[in-house]
């Protein structure tokens, strides 16, 4: 059953959820997210495991699906946080960010797959959100158009820094030193 759009939550009643529906909160709202399809699993799982290989003895981290919270000030405690994201990848270079069960505001890179239901969010709602908490870099991964587009942060603006292929074999992270994707093993 969907939750009532009126109300603004926080982190703590997203804790009290109990639903089996996947949840983000954009600005205290609850929005549904709808399960991956075996496809954008599989584009994931891939990303993944290749970020975890480059990333192997470095002190970046690489995650699937976790809890990011996006404070609204500096000492904003977990609890009232009302934006609440879970991008499909994200690398976070700063431990301290680290929770057992989340990321505290913005990790280095964030990456999200395209899927029909999750697009229009994923361009334009998280874009922005990733731009204004920091996020250095954002990967918009489109199964569809078999490429990915790159967004480098300069100045707390997005610019495109580059627009990848389903041949491109060494597409680099900007923001990671020596991280290169073979992304014809993804696309």
């Amino acid at each position: 059953m969907p939750l009532p759009q009126e109300k603004h939550y926080t982190y703590a009643d997203y804790l009290t959820w109990e639903s089996n529906e996947k949840y983000e909160l954009f600005d205290g709202v609850p929005v549904m997210q709808a399960r991956p399809s075996i496809q954008h699993q599989n584009i994931e799982g891939a990303l993944l495991q290749q970020l975890r290989n480059l990333l192997d003895g470095k002190p970046c981290q690489a995650f699937a699906e976790i809890e990011v919270l996006f404070p609204d000030y500096a000492q904003q405690k977990a609890e009232d946080v009302p934006n609440i994201y879970v991008p499909d990848i994200v690398v976070v270079c700063e431990p301290e960010k680290l929770t057992e069960q989340y990321c505290i505001g913005a990790p280095t890179l964030v990456m999200e797959i395209l899927s029909p239901s999750t697009a229009k969010a994923d361009r334009l709602v998280k874009l922005n959100k990733y731009q204004q908490a920091g996020v250095p870099e954002y990967w918009i991964v489109s199964p569809q158009e078999r490429n990915v587009t790159v967004f480098a942060l300069e100045n707390g603006v997005y610019r495109t820094a580059a627009v990848y292929t389903s041949e491109d074999t060494a597409a680099r992270i900007l923001s990671l030193d020596g991280c290169v994707l073979d992304l014809s093993k993804v696309l």
